[in-house]
């Protein structure tokens, strides 16, 4: 696999999380609650396994190693956060933590991208 098909597979990686964090912040915020069960549970799962350290899967690796410097958030919160939103808690002690990580998942991208771009 070359360097540019190896970045671009982890920007698509983080792009994905990114627009489902993004998603599930602005119905939280908009205080109707996330109706998309779907995407709520695909979060929780993310969240979850981040926070994970046996986590086998590649990509998670990876994108958790990218996050650990990252942000602002323990990685091992995000478990709590992931169970919290699956027991429909929307307060601040979920939405700023995911905010922290859409930010963090942003600058990823923009560091992956100029990586493709060298």
């Amino acid at each position: 696999m070359s360097q540019t098909g190896l970045y671009a597979g982890i920007y698509e990686g983080l792009r994905e999380y990114a627009e489902l964090v993004d998603k599930v912040l602005i119905q939280l915020k908009s205080g109707t609650g996330p109706t998309d069960i779907d995407k709520l549970n695909r979060l929780r799962e993310f969240l979850e396994r981040i926070s994970s350290n046996t986590s086998e899967d590649i990509s998670t690796r990876l994108i958790r190693l990218l996050l650990r410097d990252e942000c602002d958030v323990q990685l091992a919160e995000f478990a709590r956060i992931g169970r919290a939103l699956s027991s429909g808690t929307s307060d601040s002690s979920v939405i700023e933590p995911l905010e922290k990580l859409a930010l963090a998942l942003e600058h990823e991208q923009a560091g992956v991208m100029a990586r493709m771009r060298e």
